[in-house]
């Protein structure tokens, strides 16, 4: 069975590890829907960082970085689910602006499309990265990390599934694109205590949908990031470590929460 490489350094007094903006996006293109953001307002987002002296980095780079004293601070750019716009839409706006970015990849649906079960009927389907231009897109520079085989639910599956979920997608990134894949993200940001400890067997970091920024203290396994459609207007990525955005966020995710049990609750 695939297991993690064990063999990291000895991690830095947390003193020393810096907080990190962690952005979230899925699909970057034409259409209003809560998963695809206007290649307008993605365009936007990513002056507002270059304007304000920030970088967009991967997360394994941004994991690494922020470990160190001094140097330019950087926010991680991720992408869920692999949508076939992060090649023609997202990509080469990061280039030009000397970025970098993971993409979390579905790896059952590669050249496929979203529409896995959960999927929910608001979400517009379309097309997937397929293999091919994962291979390439990691030549010129992309990291890639695991999202699952099929995007289930994971923590209602047995130990066993979860276990093939998160070993086969692995191993699929692994065989597309000749690096390690260390990095995951949950399925709709679903997960137990649990299913943490099945992922730590597999893979270096993983990270949820908690809409905050990441601080020394969070377990790498359940690492928070910001919804990047929150950040509007984009002026408020190149303030994202400023107190007023923290404050902001803040509020956002206490009528995040509120909505959630409301919904639960009918």
């Amino acid at each position: 069975m695939l297991r993690e490489n064990t063999a990291r350094p000895a991690p830095p007094p947390a003193g020393h590890i810096r907080p990190l903006a962690i952005l979230v996006y899925h699909s970057i293109g034409r259409g209003a829907s809560p998963i695809t953001m206007t290649r307008e307002r993605f365009r936007g987002q990513i002056a507002a960082l270059q304007r304000a002296g920030i970088r967009g980095v991967s997360l394994g780079e941004a994991l690494t970085s922020r470990r160190r004293a001094g140097g330019r601070r950087v926010v991680a750019l991720t992408f869920d689910d692999g949508f076939a716009d992060f090649a023609t839409e997202a990509w080469p706006v990061l280039r030009e602006a000397g970025f970098s970015a993971t993409v979390f990849l579905v790896t059952g649906r590669l050249g496929k499309d979203n529409d896995w079960p959960g999927q929910p009927g608001w979400a517009p389907r379309l097309p997937l990265l397929s293999r091919g231009e994962v291979r390439r897109l990691a030549r010129e520079g992309v990291e890639f990390g695991s999202h699952s085989v099929s995007h289930p639910w994971l923590p209602t599956v047995a130990p066993d599934v979860a276990a093939t979920e998160l070993a086969l997608s692995r191993q699929a990134i692994e065989a597309a694109t000749g690096a390690p894949c260390r990095l995951f993200a949950y399925p709709y940001g679903a997960l137990n205590a649990a299913l943490r400890f099945q992922v730590a067997e597999y893979y270096s970091a993983a990270v949820t949908t908690e809409l905050r920024i990441a601080v020394p203290a969070d377990d790498r396994y359940r690492l928070p990031r910001i919804d990047a459609t929150y950040l509007a207007p984009a002026l408020l990525a190149g303030a994202i470590y400023s107190p007023a955005v923290g404050a902001y966020l803040a509020l956002r995710r206490a009528g995040r929460g509120v909505r959630r049990t409301l919904l639960r609750d009918r």
